[in-house]
């Protein structure tokens, strides 16, 4: 196992976790909780099972691209929002690392990174 691809995925589940939480307890981003919420519980799951198996083959492809995507539109919506202060680049560091898991899971499905 590449130990150093290793710590940068397990890095990104935890990283991406501790900023889902983070969104979830400013009232900033409250109308949008559900949504945040479903993210981080798809989240969590994914970084235990990561935990276990040390690769990324149960990661589903679709729900990946449509968390990134819900991920976008919201941090579209907040990124830019005057009413917010510096816990706006909170949907944007999300939305980043979620774009990193993706590059992860493609260069796994793809055989470059054989032991993720």
């Amino acid at each position: 196992m590449e130990i150093d691809k290793y710590g940068e995925i397990s890095n990104t589940f935890i990283r991406l976790i501790g900023y889902l939480n983070l969104i979830l307890k400013f009232e900033t981003y409250q109308n949008d909780y559900n949504s945040y919420s479903e993210i981080l519980n798809t989240i969590e799951k994914w970084a235990v099972e990561y935990e276990k198996r040390r690769n990324l083959n149960f990661v589903d492809n679709e729900i990946l691209k449509s968390i990134y995507e819900k991920s976008d539109n919201l941090q579209t919506k907040y990124i830019c929002n005057n009413d917010m202060g510096s816990e706006s680049e909170f949907s944007d560091y999300v939305v980043n690392l979620i774009w990193d898991l993706r590059v992860y899971y493609k260069n796994y499905m793809e055989g470059s990174e054989k032991n993720v």
